[in-house]
Parts: C-alpha cells; sequence; structure tokens
C-alpha cells in the first residue's frame, strides 16, 4: 500500500480527535446491605471528574474509558445512605472491581467511607502484566524508571541493555500515553522520561493483544501523571556530595551528584482542566561510575619524544602519573527535563495533550589515556522529546472514538570542545593554525605530538602492554551528528456492545526521518581543505575536494560530505555519492475482542503490519559494479526494499476458578524490524567495505527484513489468604530472522572482493519460568519476591557475533551457524527481594511514627561466555585471533548480589509534609563482576602472566621486572579492570509536599 494511501486515510480519520487513550474500567454492584438485593438506578461517581454509571436491573455498573490512576467512587441510591471508596486503582487495559452494599437510612451510621484494598490478583489479564505506580518508584532506594522495570520477573540488565524474555535489545518496545518511543536506530528508549512524572509504568512480557505492533520480546508502556481536582506540589533535592571527590568517607566516594525535581498539579479554574508539570535538573561530575582504585606512579620514565618543552628534540622526560580513586576523571554531565500534561473534560469529549523535552550536555571521562589531556575530552549535546495530543468523543456512553496525532524527536551531537558544535568546523580538525588559536599546539606536518610511553630498563621505545598517555592538547574528538524524529497518528473505535464483551478495531500509521554526519578522519580534512592543488571553493558532490573528503568512508545518511542536510541520493552519472535521509514507515490495523464472563476471560484479535523499511538493497550481492574514479558504487547495483505485509493473532486466556484463583494462557505472534543500526550507513562505506575487502568488524546490512516471533505462555495465579498471592507463568519463544554477520563470496568473473555484511538469518528460541510474590502491608510489613529460571540460545548473541570465526584466517569463510548456543546476556537465575517496613501515622510512638526502611536484595548467576585462548595483548581484541578452549557458552560469570536500602521519615510541618532520606546502593560495597577475561574467566585477573609470553616479557625487563608486573597489573587487572559494576554509593535527601 503506497504511503500517500496512508496519509489519506489518516487524514480522514483523524478529523474527531486528536490521540489513541490508554485506560482501563471500573465495574462492580451495588446492593442492599442487609438482603443483598441488587438496587437498580444507584448511581455512581468518579469523584473530581464528569465519569460515571448507573445500576441495571442485576445492580451492575461498568465504567469504561478511565485513566490510569488512583480514584475515589461513591454510590447513592433513594431512601439509602452514600458510600464512598476511596483509593481505588485503575490499571491500562484492565477491569478494577468495586462492590457497594449500602445501608438504608433506617440504619443508624455516620457517612461511610472504605479504603479500598488494592487487588493482589487481576482475572481480566490473560497475560504476565507487571504494573508498577508511582508509590513503587517513592520507595525504591534507587532513582529511574529502569531501576524499578529491571526487577521484574522476565526483565534481565546486561550492559545498560535490557532483555526480555531472551529477545535482543531491540526487540523491546517503549510508549508513552500511548505515543512510541522506541530509538529505531539503537533499540532502547528514545525520549527521556522521570519517574515523578509516571502515574503508572506497565512491563508486557507476553501475552499483550493485537492493539500493539513494534514490540516481538516485551513491552514497557509509561503513563504520564495528571492534574488532581486539587493542587498538589512537590519538590525533591538529593545529593551523595557529603565528601569530596576522590576522598572516601563512609566507605564511599561523591560522584559530584546532584538532583532538583518539582512537580505541581491542579485545577485551572474551569471545571475539570487541569495541568500536571514537571522539571528534573540533575547532575553529576562522573557519569561513568565504576569501580576504580586510581595509581600513584612518580617519576615514570617516557622514550624520546617531542613535546611543548622541547619542540625540536626528542628527549627522554620523567612524569608524575596520579589518578585519584573513586572517580574517572574529566567529566561533567548535566541533565535537564520538562514534562507536561493539560487535560479536559466534558460529558462526551475529552481531551488531553502531553510533551516533553530533555536536554543533555556534558564531557566524557578518562581512566589512563586523556590524565594529561583533559581539557580536549570529546563533549556532547543531546536532546529529545514527543509530544502528543489526545480526544476521545463518546458516541453512547458504551460506544467512543478516540484518535491520535504523534510526534518524537531525539538529536544527538558529539564535538571537539575547541571547535564547537558547528558541523563547519570540522574543517579545523587537525589544523595547526585553527589549533594554535585555541591555545593548542600540533606539529607543521600537522599531527599531534606523540604520546608519552611508559619505558623501564634500558630500552627507549615504549612498552606495549603499558597504557601510553596522549600529551596535553592532542586532539582526539572527532564529530557527529545525527537526527531521528517520528511523526504518526491512530484512530481506534471501541464499543462495550454488551456487559461482557467488548470490540475493539483500530489502525495506525508512523513515518521517521533519520539522518547522520559521521565524518571519518577528520584529522586529516583540515589538509584538504588547505591543500593548494585542490580546488576547495568547489564543494559540487562530484568535484576533487568532495572526492577526496569521501575517500576517507564517511559514514554520512541524510548528510553529504560538508555537513549539508541533503533529503535525497546524490548521484553523478551511474555513481552513488550520497544517501539522502532514511523515511521508514510503519503502518498497522487491527481487530479484537475482550469477553469478560464469570468463568472466563477472551482476549481475542488480529494484527495487520505494514513495515516500509527504506533500507538499499543490492539486486545480485555477489556481483556488483563500481564507478572506481569516484570511489562509487554503481547505482544500478541498487534498490530500496520493497514494504512487507504481515497478518498475526493473537489469543489470550484468562479462566478464573475462583476470585482467589485464575488460570491464564497466551499465544501470539509478533512482527518487527530490527532495529537500524545494522542497515543505515554511508554510501562512502559501501565502496570502501566492498571494493578493498577488508575484515569489518561491523559492516553494512542491505535489503534486511522484519523479524518474527512466535510466543506461547501459560500462568497461575493465586490469593492467600487476605494479604498475599503468588503469580507463575512459563514461556516459549521461537525467535527468526534476526541479523547475522555473513561473508559473501563473488561470482565468477564479479569485480569485488568477497566481503562482510549483515543479513536475516540468526533464530534463537528461549524459554523460562517466572514467579512473583506479593505480601500487602500486614503488620507494618510488605513485600515483593521476584524470581526468573531462564534458558535463552540461539545462533548469535548480536548481529556480529560471528565476526570471528568469519574472518579468521585458520579457517574462516563462508560460515553459517546452525545450532544454538546459550547466548551472552542469559542469566539462568535472576530474582529481587524487597521488604518495606514502615510505621504509620501516630504509630510507634514520637520517634518511629511515620518511618519507614526499604531494603532491596538482587542477585543473579551471571552470564554465559566463552573461554577463549590467545598469547599476545594485541590479538586480545582482535576476534580472528582468538581460539576457544571450550564449548560455545560453556563458562558464566560470577554471581551477582546486591543489597540497596532506604530510610526515611516523614515530618509534618502545617500542610506541609517534609521527608527525610538517605539511601545507599551496594550497601555492603559487594564486588560484582560485570565482566571477565576471556583468557582466564576472572574478572580480576587476565592471566597474562600465567602464560610463557607474559613471564618472558616480565624477565626481560631485569631488576624492573617486579615494577612492570606492578603497573601492568595496576592498570589492567583488579578493580581498575573495567570488569566490576558499580561501587557503594550513599545518597541523602529531601522532598516537601503541600
Amino acid at each position: 500500500m503506497r504511503r500517500t494511501l496512508w496519509y489519506t486515510l489518516f487524514l480522514l480519520v483523524l478529523v474527531p480527535g486528536f490521540l489513541l487513550a490508554q485506560s482501563g474500567k471500573i465495574r462492580g454492584t451495588v446492593v442492599d446491605m442487609k438482603t443483598k438485593e441488587p438496587l437498580v438506578g444507584a448511581n455512581i461517581t468518579v469523584e473530581g471528574t464528569n465519569m460515571g454509571a448507573s445500576t441495571d436491573v442485576d445492580g451492575a455498573f461498568l465504567i469504561i474509558n478511565v485513566p490510569a490512576g488512583t480514584y475515589q467512587l461513591k454510590a447513592s441510591y433513594v431512601g439509602y445512605k452514600a458510600i464512598t471508596v476511596t483509593n481505588v486503582r485503575v490499571n491500562l487495559d484492565l477491569t478494577s472491581e468495586v462492590k457497594f452494599d449500602l445501608p438504608s437510612e433506617d440504619v443508624q451510621v455516620q457517612t461511610v467511607e472504605i479504603v479500598a484494598e488494592r487487588p493482589l490478583i487481576n482475572k481480566t489479564a490473560t497475560g504476565a502484566v507487571r504494573v508498577i505506580d508511582s508509590d513503587f518508584f517513592a520507595k525504591l532506594p534507587n532513582r529511574g524508571i529502569n531501576a524499578a522495570i529491571v526487577l521484574q520477573p522476565g526483565v534481565v540488565e546486561s550492559g545498560g541493555n535490557i532483555y526480555i524474555r531472551g529477545g535482543r535489545p531491540d526487540e523491546t518496545g517503549f510508549s508513552l500515553n500511548g505515543v512510541t518511543i522506541t530509538n529505531i536506530f539503537d533499540g532502547g528508549r528514545a525520549v527521556t522520561i522521570t519517574s515523578e512524572a509516571l502515574e503508572q509504568v506497565q512491563v508486557l512480557t507476553g501475552g499483550y493483544t493485537a492493539e500493539f505492533g513494534g514490540a516481538a520480546a516485551g513491552l514497557v508502556r509509561s503513563e504520564l501523571r495528571t492534574g488532581g481536582e486539587k493542587w498538589k506540589i512537590a519538590a525533591l533535592y538529593e545529593t551523595d556530595k557529603y565528601t569530596g571527590l576522590g576522598t572516601k568517607s563512609l566507605g564511599g566516594y561523591s560522584y559530584g551528584y546532584q538532583d532538583v525535581t518539582v512537580t505541581a498539579g491542579g485545577p485551572l479554574g474551569l471545571n475539570n482542566l487541569r495541568f500536571f508539570g514537571s522539571l528534573q535538573y540533575t547532575a553529576t561530575g562522573d557519569p561513568a561510575i565504576r569501580a576504580w582504585d586510581g595509581y600513584n606512579f612518580l617519576g615514570v620514565r617516557m622514550a624520546p619524544t617531542y613535546t611543548s618543552v622541547h619542540p625540536t628534540n626528542a628527549l627522554s622526560d620523567t612524569m608524575n602519573l596520579i589518578a585519584r580513586p573513586g572517580n574517572t576523571m574529566g567529566g561533567d554531565d548535566k541533565r535537564t527535563t520538562l514534562t507536561g500534561t493539560l487535560s479536559y473534560a466534558l460529558s462526551k469529549f475529552q481531551l488531553r495533550v502531553g510533551g516533553s523535552y530533555s536536554a543533555n550536555t556534558g564531557v566524557g571521562t578518562t581512566t589512563t589515556a586523556n590524565l594529561f589531556n583533559q581539557s580536549r575530552l570529546g563533549a556532547y549535546d543531546n536532546s529529545n522529546g514527543f509530544a502528543n495530543a489526545k480526544a476521545t468523543f463518546f458516541i453512547t456512553p458504551t460506544t467512543y472514538l478516540e484518535g491520535s496525532f504523534n510526534y518524537y524527536f531525539t538529536n544527538t551531537l558529539g564535538y571537539d570542545q575547541a571547535f564547537g558544535e558547528d558541523a563547519s568546523a570540522i574543517r579545523y580538525y587537525g589544523d595547526s593554525s585553527a589549533n594554535a588559536m585555541h591555545g593548542y599546539t600540533i606539529r607543521a606536518n600537522g599531527r599531534n605530538f606523540d604520546p608519552y610511553q611508559i619505558v623501564l630498563g634500558t630500552g627507549e621505545s615504549g612498552i606495549g602492554e603499558l597504557p601510553s598517555f596522549n600529551q596535553p592538547g592532542t586532539q582526539i574528538a572527532g564529530y557527529l551528528k545525527t537526527k531521528q524524529s517520528g511523526l504518526g497518528g491512530r484512530l481506534d473505535f471501541t464499543s462495550q456492545v454488551s456487559k461482557s464483551v467488548e470490540v475493539k478495531v483500530g489502525g495506525e500509521y508512523t513515518e521517521y526521518t533519520y539522518r547522520r554526519f559521521d565524518p571519518a578522519s577528520e584529522l586529516l580534512w583540515a589538509r584538504d581543505f588547505n591543500d593548494t592543488t585542490v580546488n576547495t571553493a568547489d564543494k559540487s558532490p562530484a568535484g576533487a575536494l568532495a572526492r577526496r573528503l569521501r575517500s576517507y568512508g564517511p559514514n554520512n545518511v541524510g548528510y553529504d560530505v560538508f555537513g549539508n542536510e541533503i533529503d535525497n541520493n546524490t548521484t553523478s552519472g551511474s555513481a552513488l555519492l550520497d544517501l539522502g535521509a532514511r523515511h521508514p514507515a510503519f503502518g498497522g490495523a487491527y481487530v479484537q475482542s475482550k469477553v469478560e464472563l464469570q468463568d472466563i476471560i477472551l482476549n481475542i484479535g488480529l494484527r495487520y503490519d505494514y513495515i516500509s523499511a527504506d533500507v538499499v538493497q543490492w539486486k545480485d550481492p555477489a556481483k556488483l559494479s563500481f564507478v572506481d574514479s569516484l570511489g562509487a558504487i554503481n547505482v544500478s547495483n541498487l534498490e530500496t526494499t520493497t514494504a512487507k505485509s504481515y497478518v498475526s493473532p493473537r489469543i489470550g486466556f484468562s479462566f478464573p476458578v475462583t476470585d482467589r484463583t485464575v488460570f491464564y494462557s497466551q499465544f501470539g505472534r509478533f512482527i518487527q524490524q530490527p532495529r537500524f543500526a545494522e542497515t543505515y550507513r554511508g554510501a562512502a562505506l559501501f565502496y570502501n567495505i566492498i571494493k578493498g575487502g577488508f575484515f569489518y568488524q561491523n559492516p553494512i546490512g542491505f535489503g534486511i527484513q522484519p523479524e518474527q516471533t512466535t510466543q506461547y505462555g501459560i500462568g497461575f495465579q493465586q490469593q492467600i489468604g487476605e494479604n498475599a498471592s503468588f503469580d507463575v507463568s512459563a514461556f516459549y519463544k521461537d525467535i527468526q530472522d534476526q541479523v547475522q554477520y555473513v561473508n559473501i563470496t563473488p561470482e565468477a568473473g564479479a569485480t569485488q572482493s568477497s566481503y562482510y555484511s549483515y543479513q536475516n538469518g540468526d533464530f534463537a528460541t528461549t524459554k523460562g519460568l517466572e514467579f512473583k510474590f506479593t505480601l500487602r502491608r500486614t503488620e507494618r510489613l510488605q513485600a515483593q519476591v521476584n524470581y526468573t529460571l531462564s534458558d535463552a540460545r540461539g545462533t548469535g548473541s548480536t548481529p556480529n557475533a560471528m565476526a570471528g570465526p568469519l574472518g579468521s584466517p585458520l579457517g574462516g569463510g563462508v560460515f553459517v551457524p546452525k545450532y544454538v548456543v546459550p547466548l551472552n546476556f542469559n542469566q539462568t537465575h535472576r530474582g529481587s527481594i524487597m521488604l518495606d517496613y514502615r510505621f504509620a501515622k501516630n504509630d510507634g510512638g514520637a520517634i518511629l511514627q511515620q518511618m519507614g526502611l526499604n531494603v532491596l536484595v538482587q542477585f543473579n548467576s551471571g552470564s554465559n561466555f566463552t573461554r577463549l585462548e590467545y598469547n599476545s595483548q594485541q590479538n586480545a581484541t582482535d576476534p580472528r585471533f582468538r581460539t576457544p578452549v571450550e564449548e560455545i557458552g560453556a563458562s558464566t560469570t560470577p554471581w551477582f548480589f546486591e543489597l540497596d536500602a532506604r530510610l526515611d521519615k516523614t515530618f509534618n510541618v502545617g500542610p506541609v509534609d517534609l521527608n527525610v532520606y538517605i539511601y545507599v546502593i551496594n550497601l555492603l560495597n559487594a564486588n560484582n563482576a560485570a565482566n571477565v577475561f576471556l583468557r582466564t574467566g576472572d574478572p580480576a585477573d587476565d592471566g597474562w602472566f600465567g602464560i610463557p609470553e607474559g613471564r618472558a616479557r616480565a624477565a626481560s625487563f631485569g631488576s624492573d621486572a617486579a615494577l612492570y608486573q606492578q603497573m601492568y597489573r595496576t592498570f589492567t587487572d583488579g578493580n581498575n579492570s573495567g570488569n566490576f559494576g558499580t561501587p557503594r554509593q550513599i545518597r541523602f535527601g529531601v522532598r516537601l509536599e503541600y
């Protein structure tokens, strides 16, 4: 289907409104307290809103399209006392139940107000749905959304990425207020949101309905808070700056962290017009928090080199190597995030607009290489945001229409601090005159000064196994700019055709724009811009200067080699010079029905997906032609992938055996386009990679198609007594057409060499068991236990997992893995235990009242890896020269164990609640290994001195052998290895709420 047709359809359907609302239902009954007879025509109102309903002949009522949140319901009937039920929690796409027993006016009772207990199980869920509300974030001994998401069953965190039920990171979808905010290039969340601005987060690890697309592994749905009927204002400040950087105190270090957050929400005068806003500012002096012991070596001799002190003579000097412990150096990170919503409701019409903007600036960190060169560390300036407007029109009280109009963007920018953010400044990178204007000296030939190299004994050359240190002023940062945005809409029609049957039909369409300016070899650009043999005034695409710059292999999409935005591909004759902006488009339509009967809940749906990836592909990948005079691919070799269409069934069942026992099961097929990081590459790279025939560990993908996942799940919920419940679920997934690293062999007579590329081909099978135990607050104690037993196996953990075997000169070439092995993010055992012990107001005496302690234990059994054999430091990082000494994935990293704690107390100062708190991340300062050395499987020892080559190298330094070993271990092993996770962090905070 053409895009113009999609545009036409959505312009027509978006006339009634602007955005899909995420909502739930409230169902219940009203009966006589004594006789239990139903009360027909009783009125139920949701206090502070225009929502409500009346009971039918069975005394039953149903309120649909209720936004996620906590509400107060009131039931009234002529001749009866009114009853109010507070603390009624409504979750996205689930049904909450409330029962009213009204006393007649003859009964002598006061006005009745009941605080509802939040249900321990929800029989309307037909799959594994994990709900995280704002109260959970407030008690958590950590900050941020991911800190709560990674605690949920079925979720694994490894290397900063989120994996759900064995899927790769880009297979998890993210949405905010119904807006898709998944980063199409890298995967993950593209938009920054703060926990204080959220009403609710749902983590759907399986069984989501046909309404949702673009998420093959799992879906994380977030809903922003809205203003209530009364104004509430809160302010928070927290910091770890109780000691100076590099100074240990209370068993921990300060990382220069501080956070200020302000929220406000309430009515704006008109009936049902409400506002909510959130502003957060976060700063840290060390954004790369990690275990770090620093080092202190005085009077170290360096190899002869030129310096700014003696620029004409290469001499051997000495240097003091001093790096403070606790904090990596040079870093600075600041982020400001602003979020707001505005909602308005009439009897038949509801309107809500929302948006967010986040700006992040900072400078990178260093541990060794730029110890003396921190002023030239790379800087960054990133921003992202989203906007939406949504409207719901009720045709009847049980039938409504929802529409959507959505937008999000994310921009990144990295650059040298001296030259700034302007892309035109790349002509100065490596230019001695331009550097001199900023106080930095560069040799006349355009090269930076050689780095300081450590020398031991009588040798005059540096020791390759020990780090070298860039001289002050050495230019190290490159330039990178990306722009990504998505614009789309959606229309949904929902009808509650009977008390038990809901039918929903809808469609969506989103088109994205992606650009990247990533010039290669910036240090050589200045030479070409100042080359008198080249006409630098000629900026034509096929001119000599452009050809020279293009020969370095810039990775540009949507930009030419000079940094100018271009929308379309640039060609010269038959040569493809530059790729224009990419415009992938995703459309979908669905129909689903939810049947809620007394003894069965059915969720049955069918989804149609339309995917136009806007990816180039070869007509014949084994036989290509080139335009060598321009260093380009012949455009006749290429074509754009055609749009694909898929139909996917989704089925979910829930069997409420009793109000306390529920079985559920689900089956679904999920379609998703893999991230575009492997396919959106610059045209200049096509020629360099393919014509050259060199080994590239991260090549280009051509014609990548969507991957397909089939998932089965079954589960069981059981309430134990009045205050506890558990949920057990099992799943099995089959994942096909993941991105895979391949070697393409040319046909006979072809002009290209064999080359490496990405294609569809990897597959995986994952299965597991998830367990969740919940204890409602009982005798001051609230508890939650989460555990996952999983087995994630596939032919590749990442797209380039097989780059080493393919590129190895010891038998590489055409190789396609045909059997599954444990994936390197697999964690067989993973879990958490959270205990919250809290005194209520007027409980425990003056000291203990309103005091609480939250303790969180997290653990996992480690991730799979393969021990490898290699005999030098040079080939340690090159996968082509390492030999496995065991079966793939046979080893695991050490077990992980972390204890976090938060202690807080609230004081009432007039109308203001003052909460003071302290929380400690990694209270026991456990030295948890995030990675290991593949030679030894040990996170603290790479084994260099355990092999003959290492021992011989140490012996070669004679009397300095011990010093060599000490320096090697300081820079490579132990806490400075980079293999260990975050150390103890102590933060103090205060929160005011009015």
